[in-house]
């Protein structure tokens, strides 16, 4: 058996005497290439890794931020609306027989002409239409048609009053609206 391990050793070394050098060097260099070209790759995945990683935490992060917001969007508003709160707190606990009407009437005007002004702030602004105004079905919601001197189509009377916020109706004003005879 060594005799045939030695004619193999011979043979190779016969077939590498026939492959040219350029050949060897060209193989050699085309493996260091690949050898590159899969560490080149195995950095863009660890790469790739960290910036779905990232991404993935600036979504949480933005999602927990606009959550928060919206969570707190009515803070000032309501902030603002404490200190009406507050009056009413204080007109609740007089003494109704040490008051008379008149004061009570006097304090609740005091307390809706702050919340008016405390609206304001934020730009809400009522709707009131008056009798003879044209009804509006965008900033008005007819409850009741009644028969008028009035042309068909117009308030007769203001039911309830409206709001409005920034161009965007919060709650119809009630209305009566004339109809025909």
């Amino acid at each position: 058996m060594p005799d045939q391990d030695d004619n193999l050793q011979d043979d190779a070394l016969a077939d590498a005497e026939l492959v040219p050098e350029d050949a060897i060097t060209e193989v050699l260099n085309l493996q260091a290439e690949v050898e590159a070209l899969k560490a080149e790759k195995l950095a863009f995945g660890e790469k790739l890794a960290r910036v779905q990683a990232d991404f993935s935490n600036s979504r949480r992060r933005i999602e927990a931020e606009f959550q928060q917001r919206f969570d707190y969007a009515n803070e000032d508003l309501i902030k603002a609306l404490l200190p009406v709160l507050d009056n009413f707190e204080r007109a609740l606990t007089q003494d109704a027989s040490k008051t008379n009407a008149a004061d009570i009437l006097k304090g609740m005007s005091m307390v809706h002409q702050q919340l008016a002004t405390s609206l304001t702030k934020y730009q809400v602004e009522d709707i009131a239409p008056k009798p003879g105004d044209d009804f509006d079905p965008v900033t008005h919601q007819a409850l009741v048609q009644q028969p008028s001197d009035l042309p068909e189509g117009k308030v007769t009377m203001l039911l309830q009053r409206g709001y409005i916020m920034k161009g965007r109706v919060l709650r119809p004003a009630q209305v009566a609206v004339s109809a025909s005879k």
